[in-house]
């Protein structure tokens, strides 16, 4: 069977206006199966929406948030769109060092019959030693075999940072012979897909849009 996966830093729909309307009709023009979308707003003072209730209704998806931190009244952190069914869903905090705080969303997904977990999360942007034990963590929530997918961005261009996946058995969608430079301000690599030896990469790709500062970047993956 083969799934369209994406990545989404959408930055709490500033650059859209705040209609999060936007972003589900892009996660529709990708026809991605399942997405793990950064820097969600739910009913926050700048905002002043409810991000995954929007993204549900005007998409058809099962939206579930994560919580990061409270803000403006309301909550911040990210989000997982799916139209294959949830069977779990957990949050799970990372270490955070006294930097803002991130977390994992932690999914079991059917896909055609077959469990598969589905991380999404958000790594320190200003922390290196913040980063390498989140990085840690994640693969410590993968080491029961299940077949895995992780989205995120990771905010680090440095690959070599990212190479305990590599060492895990894993592969990595904007890697180090292709390379898909996202995030916009900068042209860096920093959001990437990363994906279990139960998966094959079909194709892959980075959707030319701005209606954020990142460009989602997508995966058709099959699972064999």
């Amino acid at each position: 069977m083969e799934i369209t996966v994406a990545t989404y830093n959408v930055r709490h729909c500033a650059d859209v206006g705040f209609d999060a309307t936007i972003i589900a009709n892009d996660i529709l023009n990708i026809n991605a199966d399942i997405a793990g979308l950064q820097e969600i707003d739910v009913n926050t003072q700048r905002s002043n929406i409810n991000t995954p209730e929007i993204l549900s209704s005007k998409s058809g998806y099962n939206c579930i948030f994560s919580k990061a931190i409270d803000y403006q009244g309301g909550a911040y952190g990210h989000a997982i769109m799916s139209r294959l069914p949830i069977l779990s869903h957990k949050t799970v905090l990372l270490d955070s060092f006294g930097h803002e705080q991130r977390v994992a969303s932690v999914n079991v997904i059917d896909i055609g019959g077959v469990a598969v977990k589905f991380l999404n999360t958000h790594l320190a942007y200003d922390s290196k030693h913040a980063r390498t034990r989140q990085i840690i963590q994640l693969i410590d929530m993968l080491k029961d075999d299940m077949p895995y997918v992780v989205t995120g961005d990771f905010n680090t261009e440095d690959k070599n940072e990212l190479l305990p996946f590599v060492e895990h058995g894993a592969t990595l969608v904007n890697c180090f012979d292709k390379v898909y430079n996202s995030f916009i301000p900068t042209g860096v690599a920093i959001d990437n897909i990363v994906f279990s030896k139960h998966f094959e990469l079909v194709e892959s790709g980075m959707c030319d849009i701005v209606h954020s500062d990142h460009k989602p970047v997508w995966a058709r993956l099959k699972l064999q």
